[in-house]
């Protein structure tokens, strides 16, 4: 609070312009808050992005985790890495692998994969595997194209451009 209070006091006292000399206090007092912060909090979260303004994505420990504006745990934090998708799932990696996973934790495609890409634009999950094919996964977590080669994706004119076999065939996303 003691922080707000300044930084208000240098803004009335400056609002016409604010100088130099009072730009560097506010940033010492910023760098102050952040320490106390970081003194306060017995492992480090890096907040990222906000899931319907509620859920935050932290790493803890060097794990990924959830929680929520309160700071209670959504998802544990025990996966290599995590990233929103849409609503309330994620792409996750554990032991090396990727899945995805729903807010409660419930697996939605199991850890099979060597990356995961969510395309928003096309409304599909693009999971690529070890083979190097792919997997096209829809919305619903069925796969529609399995073990594909994934030659070219066109957002603008929504298509895929796989090759299954010696064939090249198009998939159309729109």
């Amino acid at each position: 609070m003691n922080f707000f209070l300044r930084y208000n006091s240098i803004i009335e006292k400056n609002q016409k312009s604010v100088n130099k000399e009072h730009l560097k206090k506010m940033q010492e007092y910023l760098k102050e808050i952040i320490k106390i912060l970081i003194e306060k909090i017995d492992t480090k979260y890096l907040l990222s992005e906000a899931i319907e303004l509620d859920n935050f994505i932290i790493i803890k420990n060097g794990k990924y985790g959830v929680i929520n504006k309160l700071g209670e745990n959504v998802i544990s934090p025990e996966y290599e890495n995590l990233e929103f998708s849409f609503s309330d799932y994620f792409i996750a990696q554990k032991n090396g692998k990727y899945g995805i996973i729903s807010k409660s934790g419930d697996i939605q495609i199991d850890f099979t994969y060597d990356d995961i890409t969510y395309i928003k634009s096309a409304d599909f999950f693009k999971a690529e595997k070890a083979d190097y094919t792919t997997d096209i996964i829809n919305r619903e977590f069925n796969i529609v194209l399995n073990s594909v080669y994934v030659s070219e994706i066109n957002i603008e004119d929504g298509y895929l451009r796989v090759r299954i076999n010696d064939d090249y065939k198009y998939y159309n996303f729109k």
